[in-house]
Order: C-alpha cells, then sequence, then structure tokens
C-alpha cells in the first residue's frame, strides 16, 4: 500500500459493501479467487474525505438477508464502484494490532 489510508488519486474511491454468496478461505482468498457476491441489497459508501475516515454504516438488510438464507451467507465484501489504479478504501481487519480498529457490527433489538 502506498500511502496511509484510503486514496482518491484517480478518481472517487466510493464503493458498495455486497452479500458473499459462496464459501472462502480467508488464508487462501486471493484478487483471482474472490467469491461470488450479489448486488441484492447492497450498501453504496460515500467516497471518503480523508485518509483515514472511519464509516457508520447501515447494514441491516445485508445481515437480515443472511439470516434469512444462512445457507447462502459467507459475510460481506467491499467492493470499489470503479476498481482503478490509486483508489482505494483500506481498513483494518480483525487481526489489526489495535483493537479499537476491528471492524464490528452492532445488533441492536427494538
Amino acid at each position: 500500500v502506498n500511502g496511509p489510508g484510503h486514496s482518491q488519486m484517480s478518481g472517487s474511491n466510493e464503493c458498495y459493501i455486497q452479500r458473499v454468496t459462496s464459501p472462502w478461505d480467508e488464508m487462501q482468498v486471493s484478487w483471482n479467487t474472490q467469491p461470488s457476491t450479489t448486488t441484492e441489497n447492497q450498501v453504496m459508501l460515500r467516497a471518503s474525505n480523508y485518509d483515514l475516515e472511519d464509516y457508520v454504516i447501515n447494514v441491516t438488510n445485508l445481515i437480515q438477508d443472511i439470516i434469512d438464507n444462512p445457507d447462502q451467507g459467507y459475510g460481506l465484501m467491499l467492493r470499489l464502484v470503479n476498481e482503478s489504479y490509486y483508489r482505494r478504501m483500506l481498513f483494518a481487519s480483525s487481526d489489526h494490532a489495535d483493537e479499537t480498529k476491528h471492524p464490528k457490527i452492532v445488533i441492536e433489538f427494538e
């Protein structure tokens, strides 16, 4: 990665969050072996305003899809709308040394 975080050097880095619809292995996945996704109920994530911006995103419909169809729920994928050089969204994984940077889903019951 060249740079500290999100990048829009060649244009907008807006992206989608999509539901993954096929199995994948964290230790084996790559660009060439990425799992399939669906655009149904995908969420548009606006372009970043600065390099180290954090996001709060409502993924209720995507999680409900996984609950309703557990045999088709393999997680979520971030996908740039335009996958071009020098555009990126960069987020910490659950392996990041700083636990406050780990992604999380908060479920609220009404």
